[in-house]
C-alpha cells in the first residue's frame, strides 16, 4: 500500500496544496533535462541511473531554492555537491516565497534519528520522504504541517 501511495503522490495526485503540487511536479520529479546536465554527466562518468537522477534532483532543488539556504545532512558525493553548486549558480530566482530554509537528509535509514528530528520539528512545515532514501524538510511559516511519502 505504501508503494501505491508513493506512486500516486509522486505525480501530484492527492496533493491539495498548489505550492506542494508545483514543487513535486516541476522541481523534484521534473523529467526534462537542464542544459548543464550533459556536461555534468560527462564530468562524473560511471554513476548508475539512480545516482544521476538523485544528483539531478538536488540540482533542481538548489536551482529552485537559491538564494534560500539548502543544508545537506549525510554522505554527499562529489557529483551531488557539484550538481548543487551548479544549480544554485544558474538560478535567477528572487526570494519570492516565504521559505526560510530547506534541509535534505541523505540516506534516511543511516540517518534515521536525524530524520525523525526533522519530522517532529514543528517549524519544519512540509516534509517529504522520497523513496525512503532522501528526506526533505522545508521551513515555511505560512504552511500547515504536512508530511508526504513520494
Amino acid at each position: 500500500m505504501t508503494s501505491i501511495s508513493r506512486l500516486l503522490h509522486r505525480r501530484g495526485f492527492g496533493i491539495h496544496s498548489p505550492w506542494v503540487y508545483t514543487l513535486l511536479r516541476d522541481v523534484l520529479f521534473e523529467s526534462l533535462p537542464y542544459y548543464t546536465f550533459s556536461p555534468l554527466r560527462q564530468q562524473f562518468p560511471g554513476r548508475t541511473r539512480r545516482q544521476i537522477a538523485m544528483d539531478e534532483q538536488l540540482f533542481r532543488l538548489a536551482h529552485y531554492a537559491s538564494p534560500i539556504p539548502l543544508t545537506i545532512i549525510g554522505n554527499v558525493s562529489p557529483s551531488a555537491t557539484e550538481y548543487m553548486r551548479q544549480g544554485a549558480a544558474t538560478s535567477r530566482h528572487q526570494a519570492t516565497t516565504s521559505i526560510e530554509r530547506i534541509v535534505v537528509v541523505e540516506d534516511i535509514a543511516a540517518n534515521l534519528a536525524t530524520w525523525q528530528h526533522y519530522l517532529s520539528d514543528p517549524a519544519a512545515t512540509a516534509t517529504f520522504d522520497i523513496d525512503g532514501r532522501r528526506g526533505i524538510a522545508i521551513y515555511n511559516p505560512q504552511l500547515s504541517k504536512l508530511h508526504y511519502k513520494v
